[in-house]
């Protein structure tokens, strides 16, 4: 699985801006779901993401430690960076590859 500036749960979120939880009709929940995963991620975000903030990203990673996450100096909207996009594109390919997707 490939997340690329992913929410850690729009619930969570909308709490933060004053909105209850429970009001979110899609939580989206990828905290609660990405722990019970057994299979490979990598998890790309940008670290000025203004839309998703990098915490989301983070706790991500922390929640998935035997993963992969990838941070660029980057916002939301420019991912992944005018100079980033080979090392991107490398960085799927490399994951890809060792997890025998392809070859």
């Amino acid at each position: 699985m490939i997340l690329e500036s992913s929410f850690s749960s729009v619930a969570v979120m909308a709490h933060k801006y004053g909105c209850p939880m429970f009001l979110a009709r899609h939580p989206f929940r990828t905290d609660k779901v990405i722990t019970k995963l057994d299979i490979p991620i990598l998890i790309f975000h940008g670290k000025r993401d203004s839309i998703i903030p990098a915490w989301h990203g983070r706790k991500l990673r922390d929640l998935a430690p035997k993963d992969t996450y990838i941070e660029y100096n980057c916002g939301h909207n420019d991912f992944p960076g005018r100079f980033n996009e080979d090392e991107y594109w490398g960085e799927i390919e490399k994951f890809l590859i060792s997890n025998g997707v392809i070859k």
